[in-house]
């Protein structure tokens, strides 16, 4: 009997693994061009948005994933929008049509959304401006931009006061939103541009520039616009020229400094007529480019990388993404660990690690820039293949953050649920007999694990996830903040043994397991010191998960190369 159950259940195990090609895929490094690190991505379906929708404005607000506007099928501007919530998209009107606008979250926790296309087809651009409320799920009309226009970009400055320029087919200048109700022209401009970027520079000014002008002309001469100041051409982009792109991008999710403090860094891509692409940051009207352990893949084995124009910055996690896709519909997603970045200015010169995904082959989903998820995954949603007149409804989700997020099953066909359930309990029938026909066996093998030895199967995919199950426990759950956290601890948490554990951390981040928690603890102090400067050093110590003052300043001088006096006095200038 139980002959036959085993043979029964290896044939459906065999079936269902032959039903799967991803499964049976060799995960063969696949770039050419380059010797970083390279993993394959699983990209998980998620429920379809109710309208197909191009052009539109992706953004999170409220915990939620909200998608606004855009053009839907025909080519026809779309007054709607739809939020992501209990795994499916619930329906919304806007007071407006707004097709290839721009929205900026703003600290409020409301969404401002401006401009937009006139007509169907893309023409034209539009006066109007409304607002985005996450908390009732309305939109309420509010006013009316200085001129028309679309293609625009827009950042919010420390009172509230937004500047938005950039323009489509169309007059471009800088002009302000108050914050309250009007909005006001500033000043001209030297080139007209069409979605520039838009950086801050210091608390009361900003640097714009771009790949494009307002007719879709790539200039030889990069010229920045300042909202105070004279322009200028910096001489990094007389070589390097910025990213272009046909899709909003909002230059706030690139920002990776501290605006409470002064700190007013991004990060951008730039190219160069040999196809090099490079990360750049931008510390006040500097630009310069950074270094990393390998250069960013131009291409793969299976052909060229086009990369889109936004380096979008996860800064719970220190990690930023450049995202692109090939001739064949495989996506790309070029993580960035900017960490040493966030370290005094005397140690930052090391070079970023980076990191290479990809798909396999996409053919029924469009592409659009994606947006970073409050578990920091990325989320594509709608977008074209080919053509504006017919845009998809598709949504999925890059898992480069947290794999459990939206782990729902929903908008699957019936066929991959069933062949799901299949697989459970084909997998359940066959650890059962395993169980009952190699008991002795199987706590042999416990036994072993339990020594210390390293689990099977620790490819650079294996290690690599779990670095970054290693990262989510220090991020999301903060464990270093416990004075007493040890290694076995966290080894213990994963549900693996210490030896593996430590051996990822030094394979992945170059240090100790000790080292790798105090630079966490220190971060911490420095947060405090900086939001709180009168705070005790004695608080700081043991909010920051140190057990005793010595081992902080001895640590912190280690780390920083001066006391947290020394520190926060240089800090603050």
């Amino acid at each position: 009997m139980r002959k036959n159950i085993c043979r029964t259940t290896t044939a459906l195990l065999i079936v269902i693994w032959l039903s799967m090609p991803s499964c049976r895929a060799a995960q063969k490094p696949a770039v050419k061009a380059s010797t970083c690190p390279t993993v394959r991505l699983e990209v998980r379906r998620l429920a379809d948005l109710n309208v197909p929708r191009n052009c539109h404005l992706t953004f999170v607000a409220g915990g939620d994933v909200v998608v606004v506007g855009g053009h839907t099928s025909g080519f026809v501007p779309t007054a709607t929008a739809e939020y992501l919530h209990g795994g499916k998209w619930h329906l919304l009107n806007t007071v407006y049509s707004h097709d290839q606008a721009t929205s900026l979250p703003m600290r409020s926790g409301k969404v401002m959304i401006a401009g937009g296309h006139e007509q169907h087809l893309g023409i034209g651009q539009i006066f109007a401006m409304e607002f985005y409320d996450p908390a009732s799920h309305t939109f309420t009309g509010w006013g009316c931009l200085d001129q028309k226009r679309c293609w625009a970009s827009a950042i919010e400055l420390d009172k509230g006061e937004v500047i938005i320029t950039g323009n489509w087919y169309h007059d471009d200048s800088i002009e302000m939103y108050d914050g309250k109700v009007n909005n006001h022209h500033i000043k001209a401009v030297s080139v007209s541009r069409a979605y520039p970027y838009l950086f801050r520079t210091a608390r009361d000014n900003v640097m714009m520039l771009s790949a494009t002008d307002n007719r879709g002309n790539q200039p030889d001469t990069i010229v920045v616009d300042q909202l105070r100041g004279d322009p200028f051409v910096p001489a990094l982009l007389t070589e390097w020229k910025p990213t272009s792109g046909q899709n909003e991008h909002r230059t706030q999710e690139s920002f990776i400094g501290n605006e409470e403090a002064g700190d007013y860094r991004y990060l951008m891509a730039l190219h160069n007529r040999r196809g090099e692409t490079r990360i750049a940051l931008t510390e006040g009207t500097n630009i310069s480019l950074l270094p990393t352990k390998h250069p960013i893949p131009s291409s793969t084995r299976w052909g060229k990388i086009d990369y889109y124009a936004t380096v979008i910055a996860d800064r719970q996690a220190q990690k930023a993404y450049l995202t692109g896709a090939d001739e064949q519909r495989r996506l790309y997603v070029v993580a960035i660990d900017y960490s040493p970045l966030t370290q005094p200015k005397a140690k930052r010169g090391q070079p970023l690690p980076i990191t290479l995904y990809y798909t396999e082959p996409l053919a029924d989903i469009g592409f659009s820039i994606p947006v970073i998820t409050p578990k920091g995954n990325l989320m594509i949603t709608g977008g074209i293949k080919d053509s504006n007149f017919s845009p998809y409804s598709t949504v999925v989700l890059l898992p480069v953050g947290d794999s459990k997020e939206f782990s729902e099953i929903t908008g699957l066909p019936v066929w991959i649920i069933l062949a799901v359930l299949l697989a459970v309990v084909a997998i359940a029938a066959a650890i059962y007999i395993i169980m009952c026909n190699h008991k002795k066996k199987a706590l042999a093998q416990r036994k072993e694990a339990e020594k210390g030895d390293k689990p099977s199967g620790t490819s650079a995919t294996a290690t690599y996830e779990l670095m970054q199950k290693i990262d989510y426990l220090m991020n999301e759950k903060r464990i270093y903040l416990n004075s007493d956290c040890k290694l076995s601890d966290i080894a213990s948490l994963l549900g693996t043994n210490s030896r593996y554990v430590s051996e990822s951390i030094k394979q992945h981040k170059g240090i100790t397991f000790t080292q790798y928690v105090n630079g966490y603890r220190i971060a911490h102090a420095q947060r405090l010191l900086t939001t709180d400067p009168d705070m005790k050093l004695a608080a700081v110590c043991v909010e920051s998960g140190f057990s005793n003052e010595t081992t902080f300043f001895r640590i912190f001088k280690a780390i920083t190369g001066m006391t947290p006096g020394e520190w926060l006095r240089e800090k603050n200038g």
